[in-house]
């Protein structure tokens, strides 16, 4: 189970942040660079242990919306997979918004 949980965030982090390879600061190893909008600067980078896209809304929304303006460019997405994220957000259920999010961008990738 813990494979899959963080096979998901990897998975995440792939789909909305840009993914930079053995990117080395002060002996440390980051892969993603995200723009989440809690944080006080543009340029973070990220280790896989620092992803919380499965437990904060902070870091969940940005890629809700990301789906959202791939939905409104393109007609291939599902929106069956949209609307049920949507519709979880109405119980503000972090935990099953971010399964939704994760099952949305699996579909996308599959089928862009």
């Amino acid at each position: 189970m813990k494979n899959k949980k963080r096979d998901d965030l990897k998975l995440v982090a792939d789909f909305y942040c840009n993914k930079y390879v053995n990117y080395t600061w002060g002996g440390e190893s980051y892969k993603w660079q995200c723009d989440i909008s809690n944080c006080e600067y543009d340029d973070v980078w990220y280790q896989e242990k620092d992803l919380e896209f499965d437990t904060s809304w902070d870091w969940l929304m940005p890629v809700i919306e990301k789906c959202k303006i791939i939905i409104d460019g393109k007609g291939v997405v599902n929106l069956i997979h949209y609307h049920e994220i949507m519709f979880s957000l109405n119980f503000f259920d972090t935990k099953k918004t971010y399964k939704l999010v994760v099952e949305f961008i699996n579909y996308y990738n599959k089928n862009k």
